[in-house]
């Protein structure tokens, strides 16, 4: 098929829907620059709509709201991003790629996203906060020194608890270790059924 550069005044020349250059625009254009003649060897259907570039160096071609052309050279790409600042258009290439004044290209960048305003940050605070509520109502009431049982049952006590973020739990294992884990997701659970050894001290 070929590369093609576009003429369009869409965001982007693929998209279905968006603003078109109309064919007697396209024919006013043509009929009014040096450069451009209309092509004669084409059929009826095609009558003033394609046209030629400095005696058959290129041609260019009115298609649904758009003017493409086929395999560009650089000089009749600069021709064509001169005739789409015209046209109030730009010149795209099939990846939707946008052509300078010089011939060169560069991929478009994403509109910046709006900041969001005082209200809505005020109501994403309080969804956050709710989130968070809802969650802790969730988890077990880990504090330090209470005993635990990790998923592969094994106990230990809490030895450091903090609740920023994804929160963090630092076990002592019974048997010396020492291993960490994201309070939201640690799988701990509470061992209720024991004490730790300063409980034990005491009671005793």
């Amino acid at each position: 098929m070929g590369y093609e550069l576009h003429i369009t005044r869409k965001v982007n020349w693929s998209d279905e829907d968006g603003p078109a250059i109309a064919l007697s625009e396209w024919q006013k254009l043509v009929d009014g620059d040096a450069d451009l003649s209309w092509y004669s060897q084409v059929g009826a259907e095609d009558s003033g709509k394609v046209a030629s570039w400095k005696n058959d160096q290129g041609t260019l071609r009115w298609d649904e709201g758009q003017i493409v052309s086929k395999n560009p050279e650089e000089a009749l790409i600069i021709k064509m991003v001169a005739l789409a600042a015209k046209l109030g258009a730009t010149a795209q290439g099939d990846d939707g790629e946008i052509y300078r004044p010089d011939g060169s290209s560069f991929e478009p960048t994403p509109p910046t996203p709006p900041a969001p305003s005082l209200i809505d940050q005020i109501r994403q605070w309080f969804r956050r906060r709710k989130t968070r509520r809802n969650l802790e109502a969730t988890l077990p009431r880990f504090t330090v020194g209470k005993r635990v049982r990790d998923a592969w049952g094994f106990r230990g006590t809490l030895i450091e608890v903090s609740t920023a973020g994804l929160g963090c739990l630092v076990v002592k294992y019974d048997d010396g270790r020492q291993q960490s884990f994201a309070y939201i997701a640690s799988g701990l659970e509470l061992d209720e059924g024991t004490s730790t050894v300063a409980d034990a001290k005491r009671s005793g």
